[in-house]
């Protein structure tokens, strides 16, 4: 069957973040970081996707940007391929390599952008890779924040513009900031209930939103019994 298009978030920042199969290693080696990282450039370039923020991790990697979800799509399916590509070329693993479908989170307010703006960076650090964001390198913190010069698919005016900043002094005091994470990145089970509402506003009926969404409609109700929805929709 074939797959849906996404819904259309037109210029909203999107928090993407993708992993491996069953929660395995992404990214076993330098080599395979720098495969996935030069590709995303080329291709975000050439399919329009502007970038703000990319980390890869070791299981996973999270991305913000902003683009058309068809574009995002042809982007994210090229490096995608070429990842996969590159893991097995050698003859060590066969199959797939990311787990499912990439998920993308839509930045829904300035705290949110703010929040996940930090949040990204700081990742390396939580997971006590490095000691300070700059240290990672395969994190774009690097060129926001001063460090190094960036490559040339990385335009750091419009990566600071999109994360709600217009210089790096101030990005980088704010990522650096002691300020609690007080609205971390969505959830599963937010990013369900938001995608459930937006669908349930557009007036798209419960089968509907089940199908699109690969859940039972009883879960559909469920949640947006749980809503102010439900009184909005009688």
């Amino acid at each position: 069957m074939t797959r849906r298009t996404r819904i259309n978030h037109g210029k909203t920042p999107l928090h993407v973040i993708a992993r491996c199969v069953a929660e395995d290693v992404l990214f076993p080696d330098w080599q395979s970081r720098s495969v996935f990282w030069n590709e995303f450039g080329v291709q975000a370039a050439e399919f329009g996707v502007a970038i703000g923020h990319v980390c890869l991790m070791t299981t996973h990697y999270h991305l913000l940007v902003r683009a058309h979800p068809e574009a995002l799509a042809d982007c994210l399916q090229r490096t995608h391929g070429k990842l996969a590509w590159y893991r097995n070329v050698d003859g060590k693993r066969r199959g797939t390599v990311f787990g499912r479908r990439y998920e993308v989170i839509p930045i829904d307010s300035a705290k949110h952008l703010l929040e996940v703006a930090r949040y990204i960076p700081l990742n390396p650090v939580k997971a006590r890779m490095v000691e300070d964001p700059s240290d990672w390198h395969w994190s774009t913190h690097r060129f926001l924040s001063g460090h190094e010069a960036p490559p040339d698919w990385f335009d750091i005016k419009s990566a600071l513009r999109m994360v709600a900043f217009f210089d790096t002094r101030s990005y980088k005091r704010w990522v650096l900031s002691d300020t609690p994470l007080a609205i971390p990145p969505m959830t599963q089970r937010e990013l369900i209930d938001y995608r459930i509402c937006s669908l349930a506003e557009w007036g798209m009926d419960d089968a509907t939103i089940a199908d699109r969404l690969g859940i039972s409609i009883k879960t559909v109700r469920r949640r947006i019994r749980a809503s102010a929805l439900r009184s909005r929709r009688e």
